[in-house]
């Protein structure tokens, strides 16, 4: 019997969370923005805020987080 193709548990939700970052850092890349909020991050990436924030997070070396004036969650690109 030839072995499964099926990815291995776990694989297939660190595959779906490494998309999600790539979309949110292709979003944050847009130059007509420095900062971006984590709900339009998350809005565009197809997650929660909650989740959205966690997959950033994991990122400290790539993403900064902060907070705007308005209390709202923020995230740039490390090198802008």
């Amino acid at each position: 019997r030839p072995p499964s193709t099926l990815p291995q548990p776990g694989t297939s939700e660190e595959a779906r969370r490494a998309t999600v970052f790539k979309r949110m850092v292709a979003a944050m890349q847009d130059d007509r923005f420095d900062w971006r909020t984590v709900d339009r991050l998350a809005i565009e990436a197809g997650v929660n805020e909650a989740e959205a924030h966690e997959i950033l997070a994991e990122h400290p070396g790539e993403v900064m987080l902060g907070k705007s004036r308005d209390g709202k969650l923020i995230a740039r690109l490390s090198e802008r």
